[in-house]
């Protein structure tokens, strides 16, 4: 893919937020046993991993070779945005997605130390494994193919963005 670098971080962002909805719903179906669709949006969209994935690989650029320094700058990455999202979903739009409340080592709820060790585990399978892969995949796609995949997606979740803003703002 011969695109610009603003739709190719685009498309990871997509891609990412994609992956970490069904990574959720998964995880989900596997504790509960009955499907859901996790997050704020309607459709199959998790910014917040699509925004994790993007910090975690941007702020790991510096410790490619070094797994414990990706683990640490990854963990920190994503634990922050995290936490940020919560904050905001709780204060701003007063909805819980999660809640840590009662897991050890939380802050407010919005973060624990449990999920942030994880943060980091998954930060060294996205730095070392699964974005060589994506960002293989999408070098393959024609530039042309690549902007209308782009344009078609950003449409989607705008408009899913919109609709979702406009229930949750109704409550």
């Amino acid at each position: 893919m011969q695109t610009n670098t603003f739709i190719k971080w685009n498309l990871y962002f997509f891609i990412y937020c994609f992956i970490g909805w069904v990574w959720e719903c998964c995880y989900v179906y596997l504790r509960t046993h009955h499907w859901e669709n996790r997050g704020f949006l309607y459709g199959p969209f998790l910014p917040v991993y699509g925004m994790g994935a993007l910090i975690i690989l941007w702020v790991t650029i510096p410790a490619k070779g070094n797994p414990w320094l990706i683990f640490l700058l990854g963990m920190l990455g994503a634990t922050v945005i995290e936490y940020i999202c919560g904050y905001v979903n709780a204060n701003v739009l007063h909805v819980r997605y999660w809640d840590y409340s009662n897991v050890p080592f939380n802050i407010n709820g919005h973060v624990c130390l449990l999920c942030s060790l994880v943060w980091g585990v998954f930060s060294i399978l996205l730095v070392k494994y699964l974005h060589g892969w994506v960002e293989h995949a999408l070098a393959t796609i024609p530039k042309h193919y690549a902007n209308l995949l782009y344009l078609l997606l950003a449409a989607i979740f705008t408009i899913d963005t919109i609709a979702s803003f406009h229930v949750v703002l109704k409550k």
